[in-house]
Formats: structure tokens, C-alpha cells, sequence
């Protein structure tokens, strides 16, 4: 099977190589604006104000300089957020991989699987007696509310994790002849919903990482250990997992 969070950890070391190289091209060049540019400010600042000589106008110009100093050493030096995302995404991938591996038997969970004809990837697939389940997780420090058939985080909506993790379910449907449930499991956050429904969104599935296992083994299914195995089979084959590296 593949490596939980392998894709993203792939992805975000491909991205932090290009981070390095960009800050070391034109170093010197760069350096010179990160000095020159907060004097210039600095200068303009102090000639606008009406006292030259004030003490508070040079404390002003002074703090200009620096905020100035800052950003542009920060835009030119700085770690990059899309890039931090991968490497928390790949973080989250693998406690969500470490919660499955609780599973009881005979539950197979299959992680990093590379969906056919695309460069996308289904972060973990769970074949068990309960049933069938995608696993789409998110790594996010605040909580989800699911709400009126909507998922929120921080007021935004989430609703392309929803068709993100409604497509995977489909995708591996197909795959594999059988139904297949979409999960969405938040990382480093709370599931807040109705207070007597379930967080679901269409027919995604929303859980924090503690109430995983319970969503999936609760859930109303019927397979023998013989129908797990060969659904198993199957998503060996049809996913390549012996290809992954």
C-alpha cells in the first residue's frame, strides 16, 4: 500500500527546493532594496512632516522604515504559506493514517492512492465489514460547522471539499462495483453540526479524527471477510498501490 501523506510530502519538498532557489537568485541585488528602500522611505517620511527636527516625526519615519525593511525582506526571504500547506497536509494525512491503523480486524485501510488518468489522489480508502469509505483529510487549526447542508470553516464555505470528497467516493466507486462513502476528517479541529444529526453535507460525511473509527465501523453494512479481501484485490489492481513508491 502507499504512504500516507507521501503525495503532499512529495509535493511540498518539490515546492520548498524552488523557495531556496528563488531566495538565492539575485541575493545581492535583493539585499541592496531591503537596505536602500526603508533609507528612501525613511528620507520621504521625514521631509513630509512639517517639524523637521520633531522627536516624535523621526520616531514615525523611523517605524515606517522598519515595516517597510520587513515586508520586502519577508516577501523576498520568507517562507511561503502554499508551500507550509503541503508539509501540514502531509502532517495531517499521517495522523489520520495512525488513527486507521486502530481499525479492528479484519478493516484494510490503503492510503496515497493515485487516481487513474489524473495527478490527483485519494488520501485513504477503508474496506471493512461496516462497508466501504474515501477518507478525505484536512489539516486545520479552526472547527468546521455543518450547518442547513453546508460546511463552514471561519465563515467560508467548503464546498469544493465537499465535491472534492464526493468525487473520490465516485471515482473509487467505479473502480471497485460497489457503494463507496465519502469522509472528510479534520485535523487539529472540531466538527460542530445540528444537535441531533449528523454532520453530513449531501452525502459527505464530516468527523474530527477522534470520532473517525466510531463513524466508520458504526456504520450500516454487511461484508464478509471473503468480500472485504476482494475488494482489497481489487483496489490493488485498479489503483496501481503495488506501483506507488
Amino acid at each position: 500500500m502507499g504512504q500516507a501523506g507521501q503525495s503532499a510530502r512529495r509535493e511540498y519538498e518539490r515546492r520548498r527546493h524552488a523557495d531556496l532557489q528563488r531566495r538565492r537568485q539575485h541575493y545581492k541585488w535583493k539585499l541592496a532594496c531591503v537596505v536602500t528602500a526603508p533609507l528612501l522611505v525613511y528620507a520621504v517620511a521625514r521631509a513630509a512632516f512639517l517639524e523637521p527636527f520633531d522627536r516624535n516625526a523621526s520616531f514615525l519615519a523611523g517605524l515606517l522604515a522598519v515595516v517597510v525593511a520587513t515586508k520586502l525582506a519577508s516577501n523576498l526571504w520568507g517562507r511561503k504559506a502554499t508551500t507550509d500547506a503541503w508539509r501540514k497536509g502531509a502532517d495531517g494525512e499521517e495522523l489520520t493514517a495512525r488513527t486507521l491503523a486502530r481499525l479492528p480486524v479484519p478493516y484494510v485501510s490503503l492510503h496515497d492512492l493515485r487516481i487513474p488518468g489524473s495527478r490527483a489522489n485519494i488520501d485513504h480508502l477503508v474496506i471493512g465489514p461496516s462497508g466501504v469509505f474515501t477518507v478525505e483529510t484536512k489539516h486545520y487549526a479552526g472547527d468546521v460547522e455543518v450547518k442547513c447542508g453546508r460546511a463552514q470553516r471561519g465563515g467560508r464555505s467548503m464546498s469544493s471539499v465537499v465535491e472534492q470528497a464526493a468525487g473520490q467516493a465516485k471515482v473509487a466507486s467505479g473502480i471497485l462495483g460497489c457503494v463507496v462513502r465519502p469522509i472528510v476528517c479534520i485535523q487539529g479541529g472540531r466538527v460542530t453540526g445540528p444537535l441531533f444529526s449528523r454532520p453530513v453535507v449531501g452525502k459527505v460525511r464530516f468527523c474530527s479524527d477522534r470520532h473517525l473509527n466510531n463513524v466508520i465501523t458504526s456504520a450500516s453494512g454487511a461484508l464478509s471477510n471473503e468480500a472485504v479481501m476482494g475488494i482489497v484485490d481489487l483496489a490493488n489492481r485498479g489503483f496501481g498501490v503495488d506501483d506507488l513508491t
